[in-house]
């Protein structure tokens, strides 16, 4: 599991820094992936309620469609250059991790495919296994070593695609939790100022992991 979740961070973090170099994060932007990992875990199980089997699985579909619907429209109605957003975003925070822990205490009660999907939706690493983690982390550092290689301007669209690959990788992993791979780029390029942009790629998945 710690191998699992350290491949998938700095799977993550090497895709959003790439993002944040290339400009096309937003600011709530990653707020929007939390939104719809929590929206869609609250609303599955809350449809779902004590139905199984097929039965179950269509329900939890349909409210995790409308319950990662209606949250990202919430984010996006907030993402507006107002006093008041820091703190709406704040309390959205904290309502989407009190949906979470209550997904969460509800599926340690189910052993079905429902269970499954859910933990996956929470970024779960309970079916992480030795080969699953191996093999993820020797794709992630593929990749990484792929994205030193793309620093030159030229590169922008062989960059963009690394992205997008160590996007999907991260996620397939572990859940749609691409926000945690925003929080250390940033907090990276704070800290190491000066530092080139091939210097920071290994820093930002060395922070991620």
């Amino acid at each position: 599991r710690v191998l699992l979740g350290a491949a998938a961070g700095a799977a993550l973090a090497l895709s959003g820094c790439l993002r944040l170099a290339a400009g096309t994060a937003r600011a709530l932007g990653e707020v929007e992936v939390l939104a719809v990992s929590a929206g869609a875990a609250g609303g599955g199980f809350v449809l779902a309620g004590t139905q199984t089997g097929a039965t179950a699985l269509l329900l939890f579909a349909l409210g995790a469609v409308a319950g990662a619907l209606g949250l990202v429209v919430v984010v996006r109605r907030l993402d507006r250059p107002r006093r008041w957003t820091n703190l709406a975003v704040v309390l959205l925070i904290a309502a989407l991790a009190g949906v979470a822990a209550l997904a969460g205490t509800y599926v340690r009660t189910r052993r079905d495919a429902v269970a499954v999907v859910t933990t996956w939706l929470l970024g779960d690493l309970g079916g992480a296994t030795a080969a699953s983690a191996t093999a993820l982390a020797g794709a992630a550092a593929l990749l990484l070593i792929a994205a030193t290689r793309a620093t030159e301007p030229a590169a922008a669209r062989r960059r963009e695609t690394l992205s997008l690959l160590a996007l999907g990788l991260g996620v397939g992993a572990v859940g749609p939790l691409a926000f945690v791979g925003t929080l250390a780029p940033r907090a990276v390029r704070r800290l190491a100022c000066g530092a080139t942009e091939r210097a920071l790629l290994p820093l930002c998945a060395a922070a991620g992991a």
